[in-house]
């Protein structure tokens, strides 16, 4: 049976992510075979009208969910490289609120403008890499989980749990060498408008 073990870091301070990394790095050999990119705020319950939302609760936002993302990939990457599987993982958790083609819809509910414009650059990012690394046999796709009840929407009901949101990630992050890349995975796995 494998331990778990915990390393803490923030995803906003570049130092505590290549701390994290080194201690993972003595800890397996220099080796990872998995990145699952989850942290994300959301700052629901501020303004984020298009007409009247702050930049600077944007700029906080995407400090998060895109360059502390971005800074995280690039600290892994080295590990990923020398992965144990010759498939290495990176599995960016998204929303359906960061589709610019689900937003479009006259039915879409929520335009969150700071969270979702942050999630939608994630994505974009996501796409990047993935053909970047593709020819390195990298399977890199993003995943919305569905609505989940997390901390980041006040806990609202009707939502999954964390749990099961969790089971609908687990198979993406083991996927194998056939697997594709550069996907948006809905969640009952069906692939999601970019």
């Amino acid at each position: 049976m494998k331990s778990v073990k915990f390393v803490e870091l923030d995803i906003t301070k570049v130092d505590t992510i290549l701390s994290a990394r080194d201690t993972i790095s003595a800890h397996t050999g220099g080796k990872l075979d998995v990145l699952v990119n989850n942290a994300g705020i959301s700052n629901l319950g501020k303004d984020q009208n298009a007409k009247s939302v702050d930049v600077a609760l944007i700029r906080e936002t995407v400090e998060v969910n895109l360059y502390g993302l971005i800074e995280n990939t690039k600290a892994f990457v080295p590990l990923l490289r020398k992965s144990t599987t010759g498939a290495p993982v990176i599995l960016n958790v998204s929303t359906d609120m960061a589709s610019n083609s689900y937003q479009a819809k006259s039915t879409a509910p929520f335009h969150i403008v700071a969270y979702n414009t942050s999630k939608a650059a994630a994505n974009s990012y996501t796409i990047a890499l993935a053909h970047e690394l593709k020819s390195e046999g990298f399977k890199v796709n993003a995943v919305t989980p569905g609505f989940t009840s997390t901390k980041l929407n006040f806990f609202a009901k009707g939502g999954k749990t964390p749990r099961d949101s969790a089971k609908v990630l687990l198979p993406y992050a083991l996927l194998g060498k056939d697997a594709e890349t550069g996907l948006f995975i809905g969640p009952t796995g069906e692939q999601f408008p970019w």
